[in-house]
């Protein structure tokens, strides 16, 4: 039948040569009335462990014994997989899941092409993977499972900070989210090659520091040095490899001299443009249609919107009082776009996994980055974009003359603990916008204590022995949603709806007497799923202040100071503490101390 596609043309057999055991197929059937496709197909098609049986019109595979699944079948009918038949052993094979998850999604990949009117899928016989993890793609609009190019580890590009001045509240929500991509793809078992960006030259740098009468490399060092500083206080893991562009010059202008001989380019004035008429491509990340674009036209700036799109700068001509570098193709300063391109493919090759930023750069930044770096190497530069929302303050836009631009330091300044805002980032699933205001950084330190009171009393509180069936059911099930809602487009605000859906069930089975001993195992294990993620449990300790192991010590100095009676020195303790800001508290699970 003309309708139903090749196997081999797809691709199919080349990935059916593996021994994995426990990979389902289903077909979904798509068009009416073709229940008889099978009877289409080359009976002689066998493949590795799987064979085609036209007769039966089903989908066989007689899979390694004492592994998952020794023999399974799919009756096909119309409109779909009707029916399943199986024999199978007790589980995947010990280490056997990540392969078997990484086989998945590169069989559903693999499979999409050319499919016609069919679909494939697939997934773990088990079970273990109902819920691959899956990005939103700006390139594609869709979200779609994620299948890196090595099937162990990540090759991740994210444009980090312009060091022209402190970074603001709305640039660390971007930060932030780098953090939990980088998080949920470690909690998915991949390693990472994670490439940042530090733009250490451009136009706003370069206006900056000769108003200032600094070096390019004194002025952009001190906002360096900050931004580090910052996201180490926001707890943000660093990146594999921090790459300064002024470092990798001589780079950009190879890079730019290769675009030049093939065509790509132009001089005028002494710059180099960026033709845009030599890639066809352009505009498929941003979804434009530029094919109106005067020809020759212009753009000098790094920065521009959509409708004063125009070939751009690789290399701007020297400046009098600007920086400037003598290359082999002439004096002058590479241009911001050119910057990431030859970073990324300089330390992550040709093609990256992921590519990530804010919204902000889809267009042109990182559009110009495709058409440069794919008329560099002839290959895709990156198969998932993702962009973060902007941030708001108080529902306007950040701006000094509206007095609400704010960096950490302010925020900090006015008595927040850098947890708080940790945790207002991230509480917003990164695809839709925030709001920030000081209403919400409250709200946010007061959900933090909520986690840390309720891990104070399973660490303080004596329940009765045993174990109740029900807790550990609601545990295993906020466990396992936590972890969906993650893999499911960093789904944040899920998450966290199933980690407090399951402590206000755990106070209340506390209160009631029937949370058990055996119970606090399973919930320890949730709190410490919560906190590899999210990290915002353990406060902060304040420079100069009383390290966790020193307000241990003076707790339990006032709580023997009580029992004796010393009811002077007791006071004296408590005060102490609370001049290094450390509040005590009086629950009826004993003393718990937080600091402010």
């Amino acid at each position: 039948m003309d309708c139903f596609p090749d196997l081999a043309e797809q691709g199919f057999l080349d990935v059916h040569k593996t021994s994995l055991a426990c990979v389902e197929l289903f077909l979904d059937v798509a068009k009416p009335g073709v229940e008889n496709a099978f009877d289409s197909l080359d009976a002689r098609l066998q493949f590795g462990t799987f064979s085609l049986n036209q007769r039966d019109q089903i989908l066989l595979y007689g899979l390694q014994p004492a592994v998952c699944v020794r023999k399974s079948a799919l009756n096909i009918t119309n409109p779909g997989v009707a029916e399943q038949h199986s024999q199978r052993d007790d589980d995947c094979r010990p280490g056997q899941r990540r392969r078997c998850l990484v086989h998945c999604h590169q069989l559903q990949s693999r499979m999409k092409k050319g499919a016609g009117e069919y679909r494939f899928r697939a997934r773990c016989y088990h079970g273990h993977f109902p819920m691959a993890l899956r990005f939103y793609n700006t390139l594609t609009q869709q979200v779609q499972p994620f299948t890196p190019i090595d099937p162990e580890a990540v090759r991740m590009y994210t444009c980090g900070p312009t060091v022209y001045d402190f970074a603001h509240i709305g640039n660390f929500r971007t930060f932030v989210f780098y953090d939990l991509l980088r998080r949920v793809l470690r909690l998915n078992g991949y390693k990472l090659h994670h490439v940042m960006n530090i733009t250490d030259v451009d136009d706003k740098i370069i206006r900056n520091a000769v108003a200032k009468g600094k070096s390019l490399k004194e002025y952009t060092d001190t906002y360096t040095e900050a931004f580090l500083a910052d996201c180490a206080s926001l707890r943000l893991e660093r990146p594999e490899r921090i790459a300064r562009a002024t470092d990798h010059i001589p780079e950009m202008a190879a890079a730019i001299q290769k675009l030049e001989q093939s065509g790509h380019t132009y001089r005028s004035d002494g710059s180099v443009y960026f033709k845009i008429a030599s890639f066809p491509g352009y505009g498929k990340l941003s979804h434009n249609d530029f094919g109106g674009m005067v020809a020759g036209a212009r753009v000098d700036v790094d920065e521009y919107e959509k409708d004063d799109a125009r070939d751009f700068a690789l290399w701007k001509a020297p400046k009098p009082g600007e920086p400037a570098w003598d290359t082999p193709i002439g004096t002058g300063r590479p241009g911001w776009h050119i910057e990431c391109s030859v970073m990324a493919i300089e330390f992550l090759g040709a093609s990256l996994d992921i590519h990530a930023g804010g919204i902000d750069l889809v267009f042109p930044h990182h559009e110009n980055e495709i058409a440069q770096s794919e008329s560099l190497t002839g290959q895709p530069f990156a198969y998932y974009w993702l962009h973060s929302e902007f941030l708001l303050v108080d529902g306007q836009k950040m701006s000094k003359s509206l007095g609400n631009y704010y960096t950490l330091r302010d925020i900090f300044a006015k008595g927040f603990a850098p947890e708080a805002v940790r945790y207002l980032l991230a509480s917003t699933p990164y695809r839709k916008g925030l709001n920030f205001t000081f209403d919400g950084l409250k709200a946010a330190a007061t959900a933090i204590d909520r986690l840390r009171n309720f891990a104070f009393r399973l660490d303080s509180a004596k329940p009765g022995e045993g174990k109740s069936e029900r807790i550990e059911e609601l545990a295993a099930k906020a466990k396992k949603d936590f972890r969906e809602a993650l893999d499911d487009d960093i789904n944040t605000a899920e998450a966290l709806g199933a980690v407090f859906e399951f402590v206000r069930e755990a106070n209340t089975a506390l209160d009631a007497g029937e949370f058990r001993a055996g119970n606090v195992a399973a919930a320890r294990e949730l709190l410490e799923q919560f906190d590899s993620f999210f990290d915002v449990l353990k406060p902060t300790a304040t420079a100069g202040g009383l390290s966790d192991k020193e307000v241990e010590a003076l707790v339990a100095e006032r709580n023997a100071a009580k029992k004796a009676r010393d009811f002077a020195r007791a006071d004296q303790v408590r005060a102490q503490l609370l001049e290094q800001g450390i509040i005590l508290e009086d629950t009826k699970d004993g003393i718990r101390w937080k600091r402010k």
